[in-house]
Parts: C-alpha cells; structure tokens; sequence
C-alpha cells in the first residue's frame, strides 16, 4: 500500500502514470469519469494511486485508483478489509450498499488509526469488467464533516468507461 498509506495520512508526494483532462481519468486501456475537489484542494502524484487530492489547511487526503490486473473475484466487503490492513482500533460507523454504474458498490464510513493518529475515513469500493476502483476520503474527525463534501464530489461523478 505504500504511498497510499501514506496519502491517508497527508505527508509525501509520489509519482502516477495516467492523465486526468476533462474530469476523465485515462490510462493504458481503462478511462473513467470522475468528479473533482474545488477551493483549497489540490492534486498529488502519487506512485500507488490514480489520482490524489489534498488540503492541507484541513489535513484531510482523496485517493482514487483503479486495478484491472491479477483481480480476484472477491466480495466488496473483503475488498474493503483490504484496504484497512494496518490501521488499528477501527471502529465501523456505516457501510452502505449504493447504486453505481448500474451495479452496486459498497460505501464504508469508519474511524481507525493510521500510524497511531486517529482518522475519520470514507470508502468507495467498485467492481466491473474484470476491474476494482476505490475512492478513498481520509480526514481528522474534528474537520471530516467541513470536507467530506470534495469527497462527495469525486465519488458523485464517478462512472467507469469501458475496458478496451
């Protein structure tokens, strides 16, 4: 998880690969639409993820990423316990199956410690055409409600193209 990790916690920039133009994110042979952050956030480049926002005024990171090799067919919900592994004293809030594309993702709101600092999380998690996507909101839970709205944002106008 490397970088990712790391961007839930708001502290380095990595390198991606990938153009995102038009609020279309596309690499290789995979275009999705997504949505952007407005006002104070601004985007990263970070070597394990699609597309990466922060605000650092709120300490608050979005990370979106998209992986259509060597998938398993597994569950959203074990999906998503993948991308908690390493976070401790996670406390699940919701988790939400929501109408996406035609299909259905699974949304998880939960808190957990990432590196010991106690963090305020939103989890999107969607499967089509052979690939996994995630949108992740990460934010310190006194100012999650002030900025889950960019989160709200990019999640919102998420719509996966087609694999050619």
């Amino acid at each position: 998880m490397g970088c990712a990790l790391f961007m839930l916690s708001v502290t380095q920039a990595c390198k991606t690969t990938g153009v995102l133009e038009n609020n279309a994110f596309k690499k290789r042979d995979l275009t999705y639409q997504i949505g952007t952050p407005k006002n104070s956030w601004r985007r990263l480049f970070v070597e394990d993820a699609d597309l990466a926002w922060i605000n650092q005024n709120e300490d608050s990171a979005i990370l979106v990423n998209s992986q259509c090799k060597d998938i398993k067919d597994l569950p959203l919900k074990a999906l998503t316990v993948q991308l908690l592994i390493g976070m401790t004293e996670q406390n699940l809030i919701s988790q939400t199956a929501k109408p996406s594309a035609g299909r259905e993702a699974l949304e998880t709101i939960l808190t957990a410690k990432i590196d010991g600092v106690l963090r305020k999380l939103n989890i999107f998690v969607f499967k089509k055409d052979g690939c996994v996507y995630d949108i992740v909101f990460s934010a310190p839970p006194q100012t999650y409600n002030k900025e889950v709205f960019a989160y709200e944002e990019v999640r919102n106008h998420f719509n996966p193209g087609n694999k050619k």
